[in-house]
């Protein structure tokens, strides 16, 4: 299976990240992996929970970029060689410092110009808010409009004049980091229009955190036996990766070596499926 080793740690079917930034192919015939709870734990922290399809897949290439390290890399393509990304470092630099992108559609009746606001330096830190960000503004009257967050709900507003008469208060998109407002050549808001704001959130993961936060977790009953388990066809690959994750000193090979001691008993449980 093409880009076997993300894909089990994605865990979703390939519909789920349709038009995310950072899409990697996963095959269609994929079909998630039932994980048992010491499973669904480990995953959880490879990828946490509440990330949008963009946020996965920054979480995915930070954890990629560890496993096709050198030490590692072997192992990452045991259950298939074939790849088709080559750019983790690219897709997170570029996460990390997204633009607000503005998209204007409008009837030659409207003359509103769209601006937005940033905190430079405030960008937001909780997992919760990291992904993709698009807000739509509709026309609803000369004093109030639409907006619908692709991650909330549509409001009406009502339109407030600022200081400036021929511009509006800043509306908060990211609150402390993002606003949007528009000025008003006709001092109010005219003709039809649809205005989009657009913009992507790092993920904020801290491999040490992460790191971290696993050795705990596998020094609890049963989890090393169960992420390490040397069973089934790959039972000499995964006693190697106990070994180094028993050790290693570098914190990425510790980490990678859990990830993919778990990425191999994903597969055992994925074959047993008959997937």
């Amino acid at each position: 299976m093409i880009n076997h080793v993300r894909t089990l740690i994605l865990n979703s079917q390939n519909t789920f990240f349709d038009g995310s930034f950072g899409q990697i192919y996963i095959p269609p015939a994929f079909r998630p992996v039932t994980l048992d709870s010491h499973l669904q734990r480990i995953k959880n922290l490879l990828i946490p929970q509440g990330l949008d399809a963009t946020g996965q897949n920054y979480a995915a290439a930070a954890v990629m970029q560890i496993l096709h390290s050198p030490e590692l890399e072997d192992y990452t393509l045991v259950l298939d060689p074939r790849i088709t990304y080559t750019a983790n470092a690219e897709l997170l630099a570029k996460a990390c410092d997204m633009p607000v992108y503005i998209t204007v559609d409008k009837s030659t009746g409207c003359d509103i110009v769209p601006k937005y606001r940033v905190v430079a330096g405030n960008q937001p830190t909780q997992m919760s808010v990291a992904g993709n960000h698009k807000w739509t503004f509709r026309d609803v009257t000369a004093r109030s409009l639409r907006v619908d967050h692709s991650r909330g709900t549509e409001v009406t507003l009502d339109v407030v004049r600022g200081v400036n008469p021929t511009e509006t208060q800043a509306i908060d998109l990211l609150p402390g980091y993002l606003k949007a407002y528009f000025e008003l050549p006709s001092n109010e808001l005219t003709g039809r229009y649809k205005i989009t704001y657009e913009t992507t959130v790092a993920v904020p993961y801290n491999l040490a955190v992460r790191a971290g936060e696993l050795e705990r977790v596998l020094a609890y009953p049963g989890y090393s036996d169960r992420i390490f388990g040397a069973t089934g066809p790959h039972a000499a690959t995964i006693t190697e990766l106990h070994d180094i994750w028993l050790n290693a000193a570098e914190i990425g090979l510790k980490f990678g070596s859990a990830a993919l001691a778990y990425t191999f008993q994903c597969e055992k449980l994925r074959v047993a499926d008959g997937g």
